[in-house]
């Protein structure tokens, strides 16, 4: 398992030690979660409901404002990455009838790009989303330049690099809401 995924068990041994000594923050988050939405515990789906409603919505121009600006505070090579993601047309974000919610990023190797696909509904969750799945992209596009049997990481390698980009869209609050 370890090798298929291309971590070391003292990486994993190490990251459980440390969501191990941190547990109790998760642990007020959850309680503090199931106090704002009302409910004595949480179930399940409780997890990813959202906890404050939008009350602002955003044009998909100042989302990708948005995250090409996060993305150039953090890195140029990361903000123009994202630049050319939105100018050459890489994401589609229209929702449409038969589309489903939720995203995706497929890398295209040969091209060296990668798509995009979302439904775009105007709330900052989407802004997230969106710099998510280029932080898959952007990942995608440091791996095009390796050769083709190492551009396929594993699960936890390639959350990390979403995850980051999701919390770099996330670092300044929308001043409106």
């Amino acid at each position: 398992m370890y090798e298929q995924n291309r971590i070391s068990e003292l990486s994993v041994t190490s990251m459980m030690s440390a969501i191990h000594s941190n547990k109790s923050l998760l642990h007020q988050f959850l309680k503090r979660k199931a106090e704002i939405i009302g409910t004595e515990k949480l179930n399940w789906y409780d997890i990813y409901a959202p906890t404050f409603p939008a009350t602002t919505s955003l044009s998909y121009d100042q989302a990708a404002d948005i995250i090409i600006q996060q993305f150039h505070q953090y890195s140029e090579k990361l903000g123009k990455f994202a630049e050319t993601a939105f100018n050459d047309g890489w994401i589609d974000a229209v929702p449409k009838e038969h589309k489903r919610h939720g995203a995706f990023c497929a890398s295209m190797p040969n091209a060296k790009e990668s798509r995009v696909l979302l439904s775009f509904q105007g709330h900052y969750q989407d802004v997230v989303t969106m710099a998510h799945e280029l932080g898959h992209a952007y990942h995608n596009f440091i791996l095009h330049e390796q050769p083709g049997f190492a551009q396929h990481p594993g699960t936890g390698l390639a959350e990390t690099a979403s995850t980051f980009a999701e919390k770099e869209a996330q670092r300044t609050p929308m001043e409106s809401e």
